[in-house]
């Protein structure tokens, strides 16, 4: 069996539950070996996130072992946002290193493809466009009727990390300008916007909920319990909170800052307009208070996120870039 040797940040035994999921489908499809201590022998290298390519692309020179690369986050932008102008470099070019070297490379977002222009910078490097999956049998509709949110107001709900590149303070200004509906906000996530977030609330009013980070187990339940998602992100990838929440049928409400967002049946705005995150909320809440179905958006998950899909898929290209670098050599 083929040997792919796994690499990404963290152990093995660290992996988070959403992401053990891919785990465990690539260790049933090849034998699986654990790269984070050093090098073994193995037929490629499958590399799960640019900060974790470095030993990737030493491996190549040395023991001329291909590697695939999944590009889902734009760390150079998310450093030049924060005023990191030399980390910003730093990101692109380990970027751009990692590009050249890659046998293969998977990239989350067709927005993101185009943004770095993969296909015109690297030609001879074979590439797919492979988003994030979602395991459908979890995130499903809720059995309720989303009308009955009107009897005790809305129940807005953002999942992940409280962070300044989440935009989430914006958020909070944007919801203290919405008048005559009910709602409550629940943040469900750690990070250090978390004081700041519960400080602006309470000033403006808008009540929210900080429960912390909850489960993975427990996200289908509490997507089910809620009628709006927001995520006014300044830059995402391939977002899978996102696909979750369409995949469990709600109306979400999301900014640009998500790339191909706007080929999704959802609520968007700009991320630097909280005049435009407004209309756009009281848009979503009356949809929800109306009765949304979220058919559209069910489809579209389960038509390209399917993770059973998109892990085949992934699969897939792996064995094709081994098979390739095997028969070239």
């Amino acid at each position: 069996m083929t040997r792919v040797g796994w690499l990404q940040v963290g152990k093995f035994h660290e992996t988070n539950p959403r992401d053990a999921l891919d785990v465990a489908a690539y260790a049933k499809a090849f034998t699986l070996v654990d790269l984070q201590d050093g090098y073994q022998p193995v037929d490629v290298v499958r590399v799960t996130n640019l900060r974790a390519v470095l030993p990737a692309i030493r491996w190549r020179p040395t023991h001329g072992t291909p590697y695939v690369l999944t590009l889902g986050y734009d760390h150079a932008d998310l450093a030049r946002r924060a005023g990191k102008k030399y980390k910003a470099i730093g990101w692109a070019v380990l970027r751009n290193v990692a590009c050249r070297w890659a046998s293969g490379i998977i990239v989350s977002a067709h927005g993101l493809s185009r943004r770095w222009r993969l296909p015109e910078r690297f030609p001879e490097v074979r590439q797919r466009v492979i988003p994030n999956g979602v395991p459908l049998q979890m995130f499903n509709r809720a059995s309720r009727e989303r009308p009955r949110a009107s009897l005790t107001g809305l129940r807005v709900v953002v999942v992940g990390r409280l962070a300044p590149e989440k935009n989430l303070l914006s958020l909070v200004l944007a919801l203290g300008r919405i008048q005559g509906t009910p709602f409550h906000v629940t943040f469900y996530g750690e990070g250090p916007d978390r004081g700041m977030i519960a400080g602006v609330a309470k000033d403006l009013g808008v009540h929210v909920s900080l429960p912390g980070q909850i489960k993975y187990d427990q996200v289908p339940a509490a997507l089910r319990d809620a009628d709006v998602f927001c995520m006014p992100s300044w830059s995402e990838g391939s977002p899978k909170a996102l696909w979750e929440a369409l995949a469990s049928c709600l109306p979400c409400v999301v900014s640009t800052g998500v790339p191909d967002a706007a080929s999704y049946p959802v609520f968007l705005h700009a991320p630097e307009s909280i005049d435009a995150m407004v209309g756009v909320l009281e848009s979503a809440f009356e949809t929800a208070l109306a009765g949304w179905t979220g058919e559209k958006a069910r489809l579209r998950m389960e038509q390209h996120h399917d993770l059973t899909k998109t892990l085949a898929a992934e699969i897939a290209f792996t064995y094709q870039v081994k098979y390739e670098a095997t028969h070239e050599s």
